[in-house]
């Protein structure tokens, strides 16, 4: 009974592990598609504004509302990467929602982001009527607080509607031209097959040591 315990406590551990360590996207280092096809790796030192999509440690950020319609580098901060996009509701762009997924499908949690940019007057200060928002496929809901353009980035902290999402998106409900955000803490969840696999590997680890 004591060795069944122990075992169910490794194969616990192990699953635990592998659901809680969490990445970072900083648009740096990943991969942006343009309209053209072509990729181009973001490295702080340039700025892409006809991006469709950007993947970065298998996250997909995708530009809904146009083709080639994202930016992504060093447009706000020229020692920096971030993602940025003008929405159709303003003067500047065509966006109408920007989609996350993790690539292969499964699902996710996002915990939190540093909120760039949103504002309603493109390149300048924010007006506080910006209704700027970010949902989740478990039905999570949170209105974001203005922001600035070029200023001081806000963390925003998720909640529970955005654990073991399968998407979370990005959109407006009113007159919003500028939006950008930074450092996506994201964690990945495996999938069950994964787990499995961890499972019985533990147990196998277990059991080498029992006959050894």
């Amino acid at each position: 009974m004591k060795r069944l315990i122990t075992i169910c406590c490794v194969v616990a551990a192990v699953m635990a592990t592998t659901t809680v360590n969490a990445i970072v996207v900083d648009f740096t280092g990943g991969t942006a598609t343009l309209s053209n096809g072509a990729t181009v790796v973001p490295n702080n030192n340039a700025v892409w504004t006809n991006v469709d999509y950007y993947v970065e440690n298998g996250f997909k950020f995708d530009f809904i509302g146009g083709n080639g319609i994202g930016i992504i580098g060093t447009y706000e901060d020229p020692n920096n990467d971030d993602l940025h996009g003008h929405w159709a509701t303003g003067n500047y762009g065509t966006l109408t929602s920007i989609l996350v997924t993790q690539s292969d499908g499964n699902p996710f949690t996002m915990l939190s982001f540093d909120l760039v940019t949103n504002t309603d007057s493109g390149g300048g200060p924010a007006s506080g009527n910006e209704r700027t928002w970010v949902k989740s496929s478990n039905g999570g809901s949170q209105l974001l607080p203005p922001e600035n353009w070029g200023g001081a980035s806000t963390l925003i902290t998720l909640g529970a509607g955005f654990s073991n999402v399968t998407w979370v998106s990005f959109t407006v409900s009113n007159r919003v031209d500028c939006f950008g955000m930074d450092n996506v803490e994201i964690v990945p969840i495996p999938e069950p097959a994964t787990l499995c696999l961890l499972g019985l590997g533990a147990l196998g680890l277990l059991r080498n040591r029992r006959f050894s």
